[in-house]
């Protein structure tokens, strides 16, 4: 090796030198530039998660003002049409500023505000922006309490899921939260109720990482009839509340 290292050339030594130090320099700026690249997109993200959630905000405000109004204006208070029309107005504004930054942010290769992705995180299909202004003429149009609250309910839960969606996609969530989810199956108790026929089950919590659970993970209409409120309250054993309201401790 040495010899080698003798029989070169002095230009040559210092070119080899050159290039031993070179490569990692290069090998540190490309990882360097990655880095900034990465942390430039990140905060464009960011900025337009923040511009997306500007409207949304408004209408989540202005939707909870509108319920409250229009509920009171539905028992007979009509001194209250004015300020109704008022916050319908405002209602609508914010609809057309979210249409406004939808068009321009809502692009899959920004922050991708589509169905596709609403059904990948488990989101409302309400959540499009053109559903909530289909529901909110529906909503403006309720001829009774009931229908008027059944409506802005879906609203604020549509707008708040996309919210939450916009939050993952633009990076300004990004910590997991911990939710309980129930899960329901035949119940396993010795209660002479709990015969192979019947309809009672159990429901085990078990803790999930995902934020909501919709479909066949969680039944859909909370507790089924005639089932078991079963939670762990020691070990070894688990508290059994069925629909009277009685309670007992059984060993699992």
């Amino acid at each position: 090796m040495l010899g080698i290292l003798n029989r070169l050339k002095i230009w040559q030594k210092l070119l080899m030198v050159g290039i031993f130090f070179t490569v990692p320099l290069v090998f540190a700026a490309v990882l360097f530039l990655k880095e900034a690249h990465y942390k430039i997109n990140f905060a464009r993200f960011e900025l337009d998660g923040d511009t997306y959630l500007r409207p949304c905000a408004s209408l989540l405000e202005h939707l909870g003002r509108h319920q409250v109004l229009q509920r009171r204006l539905l028992k007979g208070d009509t001194s209250l049409k004015a300020q109704v029309a008022d916050t319908e107005a405002a209602v609508d504004r914010d609809l057309h500023e979210l249409d406004a930054v939808d068009a321009q942010l809502g692009a899959p290769d920004r922050l991708d505000v589509s169905l596709t992705k609403l059904i990948e995180r488990e989101r409302s299909e309400g959540a499009l922006p053109v559903n909530l202004k289909k529901n909110w003429e529906k909503a403006k149009a309720a001829a009774t309490q009931a229908a008027s609250d059944e409506l802005h309910a879906a609203m604020l839960h549509d707008v708040n899921d996309l919210i939450s969606s916009v939050g993952d996609t633009s990076k300004l969530i990004l910590t997991r939260i911990w939710t309980r989810t129930t899960r329901w199956t035949r119940c396993s108790c010795a209660r002479p109720a709990c015969s192979p026929s019947c309809t009672t089950w159990r429901s085990p919590s078990t803790t999930s990482f995902a934020r909501r659970h919709h479909g066949a993970r969680a039944h859909p209409g909370g507790r089924p009839p005639g089932a078991h409120a079963v939670r762990r309250v020691q070990r070894g054993h688990r508290l059994v509340v069925d629909d009277q309201g009685e309670r007992a401790l059984q060993p699992v």
